[in-house]
């Protein structure tokens, strides 16, 4: 049965690795390093630590089937501009996400307006 889930490919010494966005791969990412908005901005910002930045892609490349040890992932992820490659994963996951989901407005009271209220 053929894989229909959205694929993402993570750099190898020896090629690439594929990484399926699943809400899985979002549940360790925010596991890893609390809410992925929050991230994106600070990293957008230049305000995302480095050592945050590798353990999102470490969590990710775990996600992804990845068996290097972290010392040779960290190595060689240093050579990749680590930074731009998590804009381009947080960018492929969180896309289509504010794509479809609906803007909420909540009125003064804390209720949740129809998405299509006008």
């Amino acid at each position: 049965m053929p894989n229909f889930l959205p694929q993402f490919t993570l750099p190898l010494p020896a090629g690439v690795q594929p990484l399926c966005l699943t809400l899985a791969l979002i549940d360790t990412l925010e596991q890893t390093g609390g809410s992925l908005y929050a991230a994106a901005e600070a990293l957008i910002a230049r305000q995302l630590p480095l050592g945050d930045v590798l353990r999102f892609l470490t969590a990710a490349y775990r996600q992804s089937g990845c068996t290097l040890d972290e010392k040779t992932l960290h190595s060689f992820l240093m050579t990749q501009e680590p930074a731009a490659l998590l804009t381009r994963l947080f960018s492929a996951i969180l896309s289509p996400l504010a794509a479809v989901a609906p803007v909420q407005e909540f009125s003064p009271a804390g209720e949740a307006a129809p998405a299509c209220a006008g």
